[in-house]
Parts: C-alpha cells; structure tokens; sequence
C-alpha cells in the first residue's frame, strides 16, 4: 500500500523529510474510515513498541491524531509519553509533538489528562510543556480552531502562571510562548495576568512578559484590546535589567513589521530609549582573568546590537516616524 511504500523510505532520519513523510501519511488516511485510520496507527504503534523507525511513528501520530480522534486507542498515551525516555533526541521530541496533537484530536479527553501530567512533575515536564504548546499553536491557526478552544484557556492559564517564575530558563521559554499564543485566543483573559507579571520584582518572570508578546500578535487575536493595553508593558523598555530590555527590544522588531501602528503610537517615548542603547557603556565592560590569558566582556553589547537593529526594521517600517536629524 502507499503508506507502506512511505513508511518504508530511506529518511536519513533528516527532520524535514521525516515531517514530510508522515505529514503523506497522515494526508492519504485522513480521508479513510474509522477502523483503516485505527489499523494504521495501529501498525505505527507496532513499531514504537519495537523500537523500529520510532521518529516516524511518533510523527505519524501526532499528525493522524491532529485530524482524527484516536482516544479508542486507550494505550496511545501510555506509549507515546514511554518515549520522553528515549536516548534518541528526535524521538523525544516527535513524541511530545505526537502528545500535542494526539491531545488535539480529542479535547475533552486528552488535554485533561495533559495537564495532570505536568502537574505530577512525573515525566519530563518540558516536554509536557512542549506537548501543550503543540495543542495550543495549533488552535491559533483559524477562527474556528480558535473558538473551540477558548473554554479551555482558564483551565490552562493557573498551571502556566505557576510556572512563570521557575528558575529553568528552557521552561519559561516554553511557558511564554504558551501564554503569548493564548493571547490570541483570548488576550482578554491573559493580557491582564502578563501586565501584572511586567511588574514582579523576578527579572526572568518580566523578561518572559517581553517574549510573550511577541506571540501573541495575530489577525485572528482582537486587536482594539491589545492596542489599549499595549502601553502598559513599554515600561520594559527601561527596565532595570539588561536581558529584560533587550527581550522587549526583539519583541519590538517583530511588532514593528506586523502592527507598525501600535509601535508607532508609542514611538515618541521608546526611541529615546532606544538611541540611549546605541551608545557604548563603558561601565558595563569588565574582564575576566583565566590565568593563562584575559578576556574582555561587554554585557551591554547583545543589548546594543538589537537596539541598532530596531532601529533598522523602524527605518524600513516607521521612516516617516523617525527623527533622522
């Protein structure tokens, strides 16, 4: 059969090919009845079970489970989440897609017992997290999608905040992306727990703030109440902390190209501050003795070198705004 001939290609286990394999496999059986999309992901499992092009399975899953819902396969999770253990790298993280999706296929059933999982802190709750960042992006890709995921945020929301001021930076990353996607569903509900967050006495949980945003702009987010409260995070454009300035900085340029008007409205307060970064600061220069050798360090130069890049992408998006006297 053709999913035989595509589960049997040559992938050089090179990501984008296995992707696209198991994105045809998912295509030719999206269309088949119940009990053939069962007997194929059956097989699929067969071979994760035997440790045989488990990459591939796991993909397959997750793209099967993304459009069908596989909850009659009452053992799925179990073997999909078995593989967080992998000593395979990809196969880790195909699983957790695979989670994510599979989750997406079945709301009711499989993102409940998602977020116990993350709770339990049993399992890796990273790629838990990544699991639920799969399910959540995917519900960010249509008004419809959007919609049927809307009653799910505030039952997610309490279990991401919690987790907005751990110490694992991969964590946080994962964590602000959540949150900024969940804008786009609903930043009604987040944007007032992320403006709060703007202002914790934690530098990593304000610098997750900044990267947050930078997801939650979208066509589909409702963007007069983003605009209305857009004013309220600039503060972080003078925040104490240099990781956290140049966080709003790169969230700034991402803004800049897709709501140039929102950026405009505030530009008058932030190219002061962005003109100051541009400027060399000698008292943030130190060196480090290693014995053998001496090695300077800038700590304001990624800082300095985002500014200049912003002000680039202002110069392409916002020339008319800018004082280029």
């Amino acid at each position: 059969s053709l999913v035989s001939e595509l589960a049997n290609l040559d992938t050089q286990n090179n990501k984008t090919i296995l992707s696209a394999v198991a994105s045809s496999i998912a295509a030719t059986s999206a269309k088949a009845d119940s009990r053939a999309v069962i007997d194929v992901v059956g097989k699929f499992i067969q071979d994760i079970k035997a440790n045989k092009n488990q990459t591939l399975a796991l993909l397959v899953l997750g793209e099967v489970g993304k459009c069908r819902d596989l909850s009659s396969l009452t053992e799925i999770e179990t073997i999909v989440i078995s593989n967080f253990n992998s000593s395979s790298e990809s196969a880790r993280q195909a699983a957790a897609y695979a989670l994510g999706n599979i989750t997406v296929g079945n709301l009711n059933k499989f993102l409940p017992h998602l977020l116990d999982h993350i709770q339990a802190k049993k399992v890796s709750e990273y790629l838990l997290l990544i699991a639920l960042k799969e399910t959540v992006s995917t519900h960010t890709t249509s008004a419809d999608n959007l919609m049927s995921f809307r009653s799910f945020v505030d039952l997610i929301t309490p279990l991401l905040l919690e987790r907005a001021i751990t110490s694992d930076e991969s964590i946080r990353n994962v964590v602000a992306e959540c949150l900024g996607r969940l804008c786009i569903i609903n930043n009604r509900s987040i944007l007032p727990h992320l403006l709060k967050l703007s202002k914790s006495s934690n530098p990593s949980s304000r610098s997750l703030v900044a990267i947050s945003l930078r997801f939650a702009s979208s066509p589909l987010a409702d963007s007069t109440y983003f605009a209305s409260q857009f004013h309220g995070f600039c503060n972080l454009a003078h925040d104490a902390d240099l990781e956290v300035r140049r966080q709003f900085m790169v969230t700034l340029i991402g803004l800049s190209r897709s709501h140039s008007d929102l950026v405009g409205k505030e530009l008058r307060t932030l190219l002061a501050l962005i003109y100051q970064e541009t400027k060399p600061r000698p008292d943030l220069v130190h060196e480090i003795d290693y014995g053998a050798f001496k090695k300077t360090i800038d700590d304001h130069k990624p800082l300095r070198k985002v500014s200049y890049q912003l002000l680039g992408t202002l110069f392409d998006h916002l020339s008319e705004r800018l004082d280029l006297g």
